[in-house]
C-alpha cells in the first residue's frame, strides 16, 4: 500500500480511510476497477456541456481513484490523494470548481498539474451513496477558464446524481441475480439442472374415465329396427 505523504490534508486522509464511506463503495460497486460502457453517455454528456477535453466518472478507493468511464484520455486510475476529485468527497460532497490549478494552493503543485497533461480547469459534481461520497462525475481542461456559470454546475449534479442512481439498479440487479442463483437446485459438480417442461399430466397417476352404465333396449325397439 502507498504510504501518506506529509503534504495530505488531514481532512482528505480522514475521507479515504473512513471505514463507512469505503464499506458502501466496497459493497455497491464490487468491481469498481472495471470500466462500464453503460456510463459512457454520462461522460459524453458533461464533456459536450463544458466543452471539456476530458470527462470521467470516478469511484475513490482507499489508494486508487478508478476510472468508470472516460472521454479524453486511455487512463483506467490515478492516484486517489493526488486527485481533484478527493477534494470534493472531502467537502462534505459539494460541487467543486477550480479555474486555474496553477495559482490554487490545494493543487499547484500536483503531479498532473506541474506536468503532463498540465490540468489547469476541474469542475467536479459527488456521486452520493446512502449519504457517503464514493466518487464524482467531473471534467477537465488544460486551459483555465475565467468562470463557471451556475446552470452549468447544476447540470453537472444532474449527471452525479443519474450516475448514483445506476449504482444502485446494477448492485440492486447483481444482488436479486445472487439470489435467484442460489434458490436454484444444483447437481453433482456445482451445475444447475436446466429447466424441465411443465406437464399437464401428473406423474406417478393414471387419469382414468368412467363410463355411464349402458340402459337396455326394449325388445319391440329392436324388432322394428329389423322390419325396417
Amino acid at each position: 500500500m502507498r504510504m501518506r505523504t506529509e503534504r495530505t490534508d488531514p481532512p482528505v486522509t480522514r475521507l479515504l480511510d473512513a471505514p463507512e464511506r469505503l464499506s458502501v463503495l466496497h459493497a455497491t460497486v464490487p468491481d469498481m476497477a472495471v470500466p462500464d460502457r453503460d456510463f459512457d453517455g454520462i461522460v459524453e454528456i458533461a464533456a459536450s456541456l463544458f466543452d471539456a477535453p476530458i470527462a470521467l466518472v470516478t469511484l475513490i478507493d482507499r489508494e486508487w481513484q478508478w476510472f468508470k468511464a472516460a472521454v479524453g484520455t486511455t487512463e483506467s486510475r490515478a492516484s486517489s490523494e493526488e486527485s481533484f476529485c478527493v477534494q470534493v468527497a472531502a467537502e462534505a460532497g459539494a460541487s467543486l470548481v477550480v479555474l486555474d490549478a496553477s495559482t490554487d494552493p490545494r493543487f499547484m503543485r500536483r503531479s498532473r498539474v506541474v506536468g503532463p497533461p498540465f490540468l489547469r480547469f476541474y469542475s467536479g459534481a459527488p456521486i452520493m451513496l446512502e449519504g457517503q461520497a464514493v466518487g464524482t462525475v467531473c471534467v477537465l481542461d488544460d486551459k483555465p477558464r475565467a468562470d463557471v456559470p451556475q446552470p452549468l454546475m447544476d447540470q453537472l449534479g444532474r449527471l452525479a446524481g443519474l450516475a448514483a442512481s445506476l449504482f444502485k439498479i446494477k448492485d440492486e440487479a447483481r444482488r436479486r441475480g445472487g439470489h435467484d442463483q442460489a434458490r436454484r437446485p444444483q447437481r453433482a459438480g456445482g451445475r444447475t439442472p436446466p429447466p424441465q417442461p411443465r406437464n399437464r399430466w401428473r406423474s406417478g397417476r393414471r387419469w382414468r374415465f368412467r363410463c355411464a352404465p349402458r340402459r337396455p333396449v326394449p325388445r319391440h325397439a329392436r324388432t322394428a329396427g329389423r322390419r325396417r
